[in-house]
């Protein structure tokens, strides 16, 4: 890993010769345990390629982080294949503080999965043909996650019952409203709002930008509860899935599927499969060859089944957390109330990887 400094001097005219004056450059070399493929990690991450928070032009993976309250633009590259991967990590801004290199690699490693194995899953796959083939496609593929839990529950809500990209376009207007300024030149990108930005909005404020009232009302209310310290970010980690959906369900708007979405896009619980969403019954339903539709009922059945073994328990932080869970009384959520009847699946699923394809490998 290596790092240099130089000063960038570009643009016309006073104030943009000032900017460049005042901007630094700082280059950062990351390994990522391997395999690593930059491209399909990111598509994942985007949900929607109208993303404009994590942005991918097909070579480079942009994004504005805060640093210290200043804004800073990150851009990433691969350098080299997927076996022997390298990273190579450009930020740009005005005084970075010392610290920019620290909390640079710290947000890259959560949001693209660096730091991820997935060995054990690749042991599970080569042993069945189908999982074989799924995940023979995808090498390289990383979980991402969100890169804090304010922006997971906002994503998760503003995709509540529309598609991806009407939720990916949501929160693009959100950033625009509410977050910090952009790096000097980059007037139509921004970071990621934090939730201080967005507590001082109303519910009015977003319903002007497109939000329903429902998740107008729900977006300022988690924003306004991790501002003042009812809800606590860093308690997620040390709670299982059950205590964490617990405390999830209690924030107003916020029910099955949004938790399933947060657990696994937010918080980077692998072994979570979003049952509340149809697509991904179908998805298990085809995989699995099951002749009769799931509901969450049925999913759950079915993935209970499949718990004996766990491939993608290896995940960075899941034997910690697995330690953990015995200091913590197991919550169980209210279902939301599902319109479906509980059916059996007509036959048993053969292995305990098919479950899991379907959560890594989907990208929305």
């Amino acid at each position: 890993m290596a790092t240099d400094r130089a000063g960038e001097l570009s643009g016309r005219g006073g104030i943009a010769a000032a900017q460049a004056a005042s901007e630094e450059r700082l280059t950062i070399r990351i390994k990522p345990a391997p395999p690593f493929r930059l491209d399909l990690t990111v598509r994942v991450l985007q949900r929607h390629p109208a993303n404009l928070i994590d942005r991918f032009d097909g070579m480079a993976y942009r994004r504005v982080l805060i640093i210290q309250d200043r804004p800073v633009s990150v851009t990433v590259i691969q350098t080299a294949p997927p076996e022997r991967p390298m990273l190579e990590v450009t930020v740009k801004g005005a005084h970075l503080p010392p610290i920019t290199r620290c909390r640079t690699m710290s947000a890259l490693q959560r949001l693209l999965g660096l730091t991820c194995c997935l060995d054990d899953f690749d042991r599970v796959a080569a042993d069945d043909a189908m999982l074989r083939s799924l995940a023979g496609a995808h090498v390289g593929l990383k979980p991402p996650r969100s890169l804090t839990l304010f922006e997971g529950l906002v994503n998760a809500i503003a995709c509540q019952q529309v598609t991806a990209g009407l939720g990916v376009r949501l929160v693009n207007q959100l950033a625009a409203t509410s977050a910090q300024r952009p790096p000097a030149g980059q007037s139509t990108v921004h970071a990621f709002p934090d939730p201080g930005d967005v507590a001082d909005l109303t519910a009015d404020d977003l319903r002007s930008i497109g939000f329903s009232r429902s998740k107008a009302e729900s977006i300022v209310c988690v924003a306004r509860s991790l501002t003042d310290g009812r809800l606590d970010p860093d308690g997620f980690e040390d709670r299982d899935n059950a205590a964490a959906a617990a405390r999830l369900g209690a924030l107003r708007g916020v029910g099955p599927w949004t938790i399933d979405e947060v657990l696994l896009r937010g918080l980077g619980r692998l072994e979570v499969l979003p049952a509340s969403d149809a697509s991904n019954r179908r998805q298990l339903q085809q995989w699995l060859r099951l002749l009769t539709p799931l509901d969450r009922s049925g999913v759950e059945h079915a993935l209970a089944r499949l718990r004996g073994s766990d491939p993608l328990s290896s995940h960075a932080g899941a034997p910690e957390r697995k330690r953990r869970r015995r200091k913590h009384r197991v919550g169980r959520t209210t279902p939301d109330g599902d319109r479906h009847t509980t059916r059996s699946p007509l036959r048993a699923p053969r292995t305990s990887s098919t479950a899991r394809a379907a959560t890594t490998c989907r990208s929305s």
